[in-house]
């Protein structure tokens, strides 16, 4: 157990040598967010990216049929309607 004295102190946790930060399966590493316990992690709220630049590599190339989910069509950025 873990205790923070004071409410504006940062909790630092540093794995050692290569290691990685696991909370509860979702796994923290160098700049990588993962999952140990199944193929995505999910976001509950809304989500922010401020990076420059934001790829998507990935994406099915034809309709995924899942409603809401990102493909590419020919070049084309489309959503699936599901």
């Amino acid at each position: 157990k873990i205790k923070i004295f004071y409410s504006n102190e940062d909790l630092n946790i540093s794995p050692a040598g290569t290691g990685a930060v696991i909370l509860s399966g979702v796994r923290v590493y160098g700049s990588e967010i993962s999952s140990d316990d199944s193929t995505q992690v999910t976001v509950r709220d809304g989500l922010t990216v401020t990076g420059a630049v934001v790829m998507m590599s990935s994406l099915p190339t034809s309709d995924p049929s899942n409603a809401g989910q990102l493909w590419n069509s020919s070049g084309d950025l489309k959503v699936s309607a599901g």
